[in-house]
């Protein structure tokens, strides 16, 4: 290898040291799907308006879907890698043989209050279920339907 060779090797490998850090520092665009506007649905904007996601080198746009089922098809088309859902729409997608993951749970009850304005009829717990399944797709509310039935022993 003559000194020229060496001389341009050099500075090859200094611009790759130096460049290389610049390259690398370019934000990942990273589209975060959520599902409803409630407390559950915090992590996602936390770890947006916190820099969590800027700190990792990722430029983290959240994105709103009405309903689970939503969500669940923006993320077996690809529109979204990873979205903050409930469980029954990834349930029911793999159930219909999509390969979306179910990662991790991070609210194991429920943290529902049912509130009502003095002078309005009560209605009866079973005309709740109904309405929650009267929806036509399956969504959280439906299963938290069922769920406050079965508390109830109806």
């Amino acid at each position: 290898m003559t000194v020229q060779t060496k001389f341009i090797a050099a500075i090859v490998f200094i611009l790759q040291l130096i460049l290389l850090p610049l390259a690398s520092a370019q934000s990942t665009r990273l589209n975060v799907g959520y599902s409803a506007t409630s407390g559950d649905q915090l992590p996602a904007w936390v770890a947006k308006d916190s820099g969590i996601f800027a700190k990792h080198g990722l430029d983290a746009q959240v994105i709103f879907f009405t309903g689970g089922t939503t969500a669940v098809l923006a993320l077996v088309s690809g529109d979204v890698p990873i979205a903050q859902i409930s469980g029954p729409g990834v349930v029911n997608s793999v159930l219909a043989g999509s390969d979306a993951v179910f990662v991790a749970a991070g609210i194991v009850s429920l943290n529902y209050v049912l509130m009502g304005k003095p002078g309005v009829r009560m209605v009866t717990l079973e005309a709740m279920a109904e309405a929650a399944h009267a929806m036509g797709k399956p969504e959280a509310a439906d299963r938290i339907a069922d769920a406050v039935l079965e508390v109830a022993g109806r």
